[in-house]
């Protein structure tokens, strides 16, 4: 569904581009929320812990939960 030329995603074979980059950042802002996004307090820093042992890439700064995609 984000995957548009609207959005941004603009794929030219042979060029370098973010797109997977991208795709990979919005995969894991929907783990976050289909998993996450019904937990109680307690259960969300055992999530945030859990998640940031997985994937390196989210910034240390707040809670997963606090990040979006910005396109």
């Amino acid at each position: 569904m984000f995957a548009t030329d609207y959005n941004g995603l603009v794929i030219n074979p042979g060029e370098d581009n973010n797109t997977m980059k991208v795709l990979e950042m919005i995969s894991v802002f929907c783990v976050i929320w289909a998993f996450g996004g019904s937990l109680n307090s307690e259960g969300r820093k055992n999530f945030d812990i859990a998640l940031r042992e997985l994937d390196g890439s989210i910034p240390s700064s707040d809670t997963v939960f606090d990040y979006r995609v910005d396109m």
